[in-house]
């Protein structure tokens, strides 16, 4: 990373011929790099480059991250949002007054590749176990924390059971660290008070991409409940219709949401993903599940390289676009 003894001149000898600067954020491990993408944007304006930051995150953030990254913002040239949702939080914000008015979305892709092959996962035959029992399987896929709201799936696997239906709830994923609450402990507890200590697997962090999706294949329906509805920034949801089992959402607030995502629209057109009003409620997505999770199968309906190249046509339209860049002044680079 810039900062680290050396890198400085490495990366201005790259900068040398190229045209842009591409930061994504939030960055992995930020306490450690705070300053790595300042210093790399100030080098590259000083160099007169295009500086396009990626943000997909704004008011969710963590306020410690979102006050440093205010710092990067007057430092971009080009500024990309996830979502009209971000962007809109951002444009809320006093910073958006110090930032460029050149702005736009990106389609973000998905992190997670589903392979040709799937492992027989000792959790995948544990599931498949549990499944023949006659049980329905009720997951989620990504990391596990508050504003995804968990606990809204723990309530509609309790709610099928009161009904007498089989159901079996399973988060494919580990809880994030939280300064404030125990997480992990939370949930335990609202596990205990619904009563589904023998009905919910929780199967911690799985790093190869072929066993999440083995995971997720011996699953029959995938349920995200999101405080502010979907959104174009979930890519843990782009990652779960690469399973093939139907993906069911409360819609986004905006009917915008998706105009600039081809990858969601395609699901939404074949049917794979299915909305509900943005403030469904339990009952709804009960009924709703019952009714989707049928035995059939339809194939995964995300081509991963596709949305990949969605995004980097949307950058490169959104970068090489843009007029010449006026070097920052050199004060700003120590």
């Amino acid at each position: 990373m810039v900062g680290q003894p050396g890198e400085t001149a490495v990366l201005d000898r790259i900068l040398a011929d190229k045209d842009t600067l591409l930061v994504s954020l939030p960055v992995v491990a930020w306490k450690r790099r705070m300053f790595a993408p300042l210093r790399a944007m100030a080098l590259a304006r000083r160099r007169g480059k295009v500086v396009a930051l990626v943000l997909h995150e704004w008011a969710d953030l963590d306020w410690k991250r979102r006050a440093l990254y205010r710092a990067y913002v007057p430092l971009a040239t080009r500024l990309l949002f996830s979502s009209p949702l971000v962007k809109a939080q951002f444009d809320a914000d006093r910073v958006a007054r110090l930032a460029t008015r050149d702005r736009g979305l990106v389609p973000i892709p998905p992190n997670l590749e589903r392979p040709a092959m799937l492992p027989a996962t000792a959790l995948a035959q544990d599931l498949a176990r549990i499944k023949s029992s006659g049980k329905l399987l009720i997951a989620q896929f990504g990391a596990i924390y508050p504003r995804k709201q968990p606990g809204a799936l723990l309530d509609i696997v309790a709610d099928l059971k009161r009904r007498g239906h089989g159901v079996h709830g399973v988060f494919v994923g580990s809880f994030i660290a939280n300064a404030t609450i125990d997480i992990a402990a939370e949930f335990a507890r609202q596990v205990r008070d619904l009563g589904l200590q023998t009905d919910v697997t929780v199967t911690g962090y799985i790093g190869p991409a072929a066993e999440v999706f083995a995971a997720l294949d011996a699953c029959d329906v995938l349920v995200y409940r999101f405080e502010e509805g979907l959104t174009a920034r979930r890519g843990s949801v782009l990652a779960a219709l690469q399973s093939g089992r139907p993906v069911l959402v409360n819609g986004p607030r905006g009917d915008a949401e998706f105009a600039h995502h081809p990858t969601f629209r395609s699901a939404l057109a074949d049917g794979a993903l299915h909305l509900l009003s943005p403030r469904a409620e339990t009952l709804e997505f009960s009924e709703t599940i019952l009714t989707i999770a049928k035995p059939h199968r339809p194939g995964a309906s995300v081509n991963f390289t596709r949305a990949w190249d969605d995004a980097v046509d949307a950058i490169a339209s959104a970068t090489t676009a843009e007029r010449h860049v006026p070097a920052a002044p050199a004060s700003i680079v120590s």
